[in-house]
């Protein structure tokens, strides 16, 4: 199963050819069905959806039991992000699929707008029947991963990245997902190693540059990360972590007028990334703007309520406002959700706990690792 849900179609064939066969006599009803979904197919390649769309709506009114016409509507719908009308065809495809070669694509295509929906469990249940329709499908196991990470189960999504890399090693985002989670457990040493292998086998990818310039700024090598997610935003000026990321490194070495434009740039392109939010109010937090941190902070919280660092931060803001009982609330909070802090992180807390009204609270910090 590859990691792109295009529909394919017969190579060295043109839409023109498709249509002439289609305008002719004398076809049965099968492969009419056929020729409508193949053109169909070549449609969603080009971006076309709604002709393809079109076409496959004519395969399944001549044959009403044509489980791939299903499928690959399916699929075309789930990249308009129509992933209710989605599911219901993937469901139709497996119904009427059920001894094909591609039932476990059907399920797998199933379980990604699942996934695309949040029902992580769904997700997962679909996963589980297309892995053991096909063991082997190295991009199954990347899947349920994903599922996984997206369901909090970073164990579980480890033990699948690990799988999905032993039978194809050379999966880039395998990689990157393996990295992020190593990174997340402050393995940076084998995240580093993850990350550079993504970047060997991908070296047009954003996505490996990003990961890994955001690791080298969180290990404090900070001109090397800008200088690896300048290389991201080179490739993808869309990527909006990478500009958070290179908003945080830039904050982190003071060059505060770059770092919002960066950041601002970030919520531009994609308001829903919760550490955007949290690093233009780390921003807010170095300069003493207390209340435009908190607001801030409540968007990235308001986003993602297991973001134990923005709790962190937004307590740090208001201890810096003095209002110490809730600031102290905030990061008790915090750390509960995140209990590994970096030595950095709780250095600079307590800095700026000393310096503030609320100095007495600074015990409520864990010791460095």
């Amino acid at each position: 199963m590859s990691q792109a849900t295009e529909p394919t179609a017969v190579a060295n064939t043109t839409i023109d050819d498709i249509t002439r066969k289609i305008e002719s006599d004398r076809l049965s009803d099968a492969t009419l069905a056929e020729l409508y979904a193949e053109r169909g197919d070549l449609l969603a390649q080009r971006g076309q959806s709604e002709e393809a769309i079109s076409d496959y709506d004519h395969a399944i009114a001549i044959e009403g039991s044509f489980a791939k016409a299903y499928s690959h509507r399916g699929m075309v719908l789930s990249r308009e992000g129509k992933f209710d009308q989605a599911i219901q065809d993937f469901g139709r495809a497996i119904a009427f699929g059920a001894g094909d070669t591609d039932l476990f694509k059907y399920y797998g295509n199933r379980g990604r707008a699942w996934n695309s929906k949040h029902e992580y469990g769904r997700a997962i249940d679909d996963f589980n029947r297309a892995i053991a329709l096909s063991s082997t499908e190295a991009a199954l196991y990347l899947l349920r991963g994903n599922a996984w990470l997206n369901s909090q189960d970073t164990t579980r999504a480890m033990a699948d990245y690990d799988q999905a890399i032993g039978l194809d090693p050379n999966i880039a985002v395998a990689y990157e997902r393996r990295g992020l989670l190593k990174q997340q457990a402050s393995r940076y040493s084998d995240a580093l190693h993850d990350f550079d292998h993504a970047i060997k086998l991908d070296p047009m990818g954003a996505a490996g540059y990003a990961d890994r310039g955001a690791l080298l700024a969180q290990m404090e090598q900070y001109h090397q990360g800008i200088a690896d997610l300048n290389r991201a935003i080179s490739l993808d000026p869309k990527h909006a972590t990478a500009y958070a990321s290179r908003g945080w490194a830039l904050t982190e070495i003071g060059e505060y007028p770059l770092a919002l434009a960066d950041l601002n740039k970030a919520i531009e392109i994609d308001p829903t990334v919760a550490m955007a939010f949290n690093n233009r109010g780390l921003l807010y937090l170095r300069t003493a703007q207390y209340i435009l941190a908190i607001e801030d902070f409540d968007r990235a919280i308001s986003l993602d309520s297991r973001l134990g660092l923005a709790f962190v931060n937004r307590g740090l803001a208001k201890i810096g406002l003095g209002r110490c009982s809730d600031g102290s609330a905030d990061v008790h909070l915090g750390l509960l959700l995140r209990p590994s802090l970096s030595d950095k992180v709780l250095d600079d807390s307590r800095t700026f706990m000393r310096r503030s009204q609320c100095s007495s609270l600074i015990d409520l910090l864990p010791a460095r690792t």
